[in-house]
């Protein structure tokens, strides 16, 4: 039975993965990882309920973002792993300065924003640079 419900697997390196430049590695064993049992299996519908947020763990509430061009290569890296059609989205101290670049520039699919959706105005035009 169909619940309408959607499933993010967050997946992002340390600052000391990222440094060591272990960071591929770590993304491909946690998507792997973290699919083993929805991918494998052979479940169709799995593009439809799933999306793959890249978050590393570095930027989350820190207020430190991965640039825009770093995340696109490691978007189009995760994409590489992934099933065709699932979505990929970007979550790392989103604000409304960087948000629409993310979306336009890094070819995200959307946004996990958190700190900054505590903030009505600010969450606001993270909404409208989406557009």
């Amino acid at each position: 039975m169909r619940t309408g419900l959607k499933a993010i697997l967050c997946v992002g390196e340390t600052a000391a993965e990222r440094d060591e430049g272990k960071k591929n590695e770590v993304l491909e064993n946690q998507v792997r990882e973290g699919l083993s049992g929805i991918i494998n299996d052979g479940i169709a519908s799995a593009t439809e309920l799933l999306i793959v947020a890249y978050e590393p763990v570095w930027a989350i509430g820190t207020g430190k973002n991965c640039d825009i061009e770093e995340t696109k290569m490691t978007v189009e890296f995760i994409r590489k792993i992934l099933p065709a059609g699932i979505k990929v989205i970007y979550g790392g101290s989103v604000t409304s300065q960087t948000s629409g670049d993310y979306i336009k520039q890094a070819g995200v699919n959307g946004l996990l924003v958190g700190g900054a959706s505590l903030n009505s105005e600010e969450f606001v035009k993270i909404v409208n640079s989406a557009e």
